[in-house]
């Protein structure tokens, strides 16, 4: 019993997670994915390690029993919080959009890192682009987007659309994609990781000697992502609490635009 249950609330724990799983396999619909957890979350996590690990020392019974109970409600509790401000915040967004006559397709919200009092928001328009931004619980001031485009343009070329891999992408990410064509290299961002200019997952998936040349279908390798560093998680840790901190997702963006991912 303890072996399938671990197995069953890890599976659940992934659909929690924007990076999601396939939790109807072997059946195909596009992966299970809600971002209420952030893909590391030590307030989730730190409750049940401590609670296993003082159950595996503990030579007091019922004690380590009534931990893992405690652990159990306290995960719990945040789930449903989490679950609460989620919705609470995508009405706050839906409304400032509806506010400002852009039409809203479809959005995504995801847990920011270490907290999820801030969410970072992905919302498609009509017009072939998105915007990005983050609100928080705690925000006074109406949520501030950035807007990028989508550059789906490029699918419109036969061979890039029916590239495999690339339509394979599409499904599991949902069509959370970005595409720019960089020296002549077709690079494909899955955008429900990280945040502009630091997103985890990039590929290259066709290139072409020049830019009147046809494209050519590539197996997919990874393209040069930047990393944020210390000061931009101290930047977005201090949005929390604050939101008259400017988050520079602007700067951060043209680094997906740089020739040879530098």
């Amino acid at each position: 019993f303890t072996i399938w249950a671990v197995l069953i609330t890890h599976v659940l724990l992934d659909a929690f997670t924007v990076y999601g799983t396939q939790l109807w396999w072997p059946f195909t619909p596009t992966p299970v994915s809600n971002g209420l957890l952030f893909i590391v979350d030590p307030v989730f996590t730190l409750p049940l390690i401590l609670a296993v690990v003082g159950s595996a020392v503990s030579r007091q019974r019922p004690m380590p029993t009534r931990w893992c109970w405690w652990a159990l409600a306290f995960t719990t509790t945040y789930l449903v919080f989490a679950t609460v401000t989620q919705q609470t915040l995508e009405s706050r967004v839906r409304h400032a959009f509806n506010e400002s006559g852009v039409t809203v397709q479809r959005l995504q919200m995801g847990s920011a890192p270490l907290s999820n009092l801030l969410w970072r928001v992905v919302v498609e328009d009509d017009r072939g682009g998105y915007y990005e931004g983050f609100v928080g619980l705690l925000d006074s001031r109406e949520p501030r987007f950035e807007r990028f485009e989508l550059g789906r343009e490029v699918l419109a070329d036969p061979v890039v659309r029916e590239h495999p891999q690339r339509q394979r992408l599409e499904w599991f990410t949902g069509n959370w994609l970005r595409y720019d064509i960089l020296d002549n290299q077709l690079v494909v961002t899955d955008l429900r990781m990280g945040h502009a200019g630091r997103h985890f997952f990039r590929f290259v998936i066709a290139e072409r000697a020049g830019a009147d040349q046809p494209w050519q279908n590539v197996v997919p390798y990874d393209w040069h992502a930047e990393r944020g560093d210390t000061d931009e998680l101290q930047l977005l840790l201090r949005r929390i609490w604050d939101d008259s901190v400017e988050i520079p997702l602007k700067r951060w963006e043209a680094d997906m635009r740089a020739p040879n991912g530098s």
